[in-house]
């Protein structure tokens, strides 16, 4: 269960962020989103079949959005 958060968590700031980053610009606020909603999708299916990989992978990058 927690390679399955992780997982979702840091797979929406990979698809946010890969989506602002590499693709063509201006674009909508719900597009962006819905890329990071893919993602997060993506990786948290991966996360729940590799939870041990996905946690290590992901953990530095499923609490960029938490500390400040």
């Amino acid at each position: 269960m927690t390679g399955l958060i992780i997982g979702g968590a840091g797979g929406f700031w990979i698809g946010l962020l890969g989506r602002i980053a590499l693709g063509a610009t201006p674009v909508g606020f719900a597009e962006v989103v819905l890329w990071g909603l893919g993602a997060m999708i993506c990786c948290a299916i991966l996360g729940y079949a590799f939870p041990k990989l996905m946690s290590v992978v992901l953990f530095p990058i499923s609490i960029f959005g938490v500390s400040s």
